[in-house]
């Protein structure tokens, strides 16, 4: 039963199911108006009394009731207005769900503008935050610290014998420089005897345990957005 709009697109939604069940009862064409009129109520029942009067009282045929009805029902403005929101849609604070069902309902009033994956894709992707789109674009961010562990293993490379103004070998003699060995008797951060603290095995335990928390929460984002990103595009 329709009633009256409560969104732009209500109207249309209700013209094409009750066109569906016309079509599924085997109603003939010259009876579709009667039928689904049938189906009007309140403020929608009252115009279409008002369109039949205008009419001359003649029964109009379906495609003239669909663009009559459409037309009073699905103001152009209301189309314009809904659409305009869609082209500057953004995804700001919302999270990448809210982002895509946002994204969905507008689509529709620029059905032109995503009617191919391309199109759809290109213009999900666009509204996305900076960060998501290199993720759904190149497949996941760099990881954290690449670039340092590239130099320090050149770094490394070079000062392996490579260097002429390093002296590697042993000192011995005059040359020889006394090693201290480590204070047995000395308890450092943990408690615990004969080790430095940047040795401490709970102090590394401690900081590998707080790296691989974010690394965890970025993959478990990067994974969502991917999902969300291949419902959006096979809808």
């Amino acid at each position: 039963m329709f009633n009256k709009t409560e969104e732009p697109l209500d109207a249309d939604d209700w013209l094409q199911t009750i066109e569906n069940n016309l079509e599924v009862a085997g109603v003939e064409a010259a009876e579709k108006v009667l039928f689904a009129t049938h189906y009007l109520s309140g403020p929608a029942r009252a115009w279409w009394t008002s369109a039949r009067a205008m009419n001359a009282g003649q029964m109009m045929t379906w495609e003239d009731f669909k663009l009559k009805f459409s037309k009073y029902h699905v103001p152009q403005g209301l189309i314009k207005k809904m659409r305009d929101e869609f082209r500057e849609l953004k995804q700001g604070r919302m999270s990448v769900v809210e982002y895509r069902d946002m994204f969905l309902t507008l689509s529709r009033y620029a059905p032109d503008e995503t009617d191919t994956n391309e199109k759809r894709k290109e213009r999900f992707l666009n509204g996305l935050h900076d960060e998501m789109q290199t993720v759904n674009n190149h497949g996941g961010p760099p990881k954290p610290g690449s670039n340092n562990n590239n130099n320090r293993n050149t770094n490394s490379h070079h000062n392996n014998g490579n260097n002429p103004n390093s002296n590697t070998g042993p000192r011995t003699g005059s040359n020889a420089i006394p090693v201290t060995p480590k204070d047995k008797s000395t308890y450092y951060e943990c408690g615990v005897v004969g080790h430095f603290s940047k040795e401490c095995p709970k102090k590394l335990a401690k900081i590998a345990a707080n790296t691989a928390a974010p690394a965890n929460s970025a993959a478990s984002q990067v994974e969502g957005t991917r999902t969300t990103t291949t419902d959006v595009f096979t809808t």
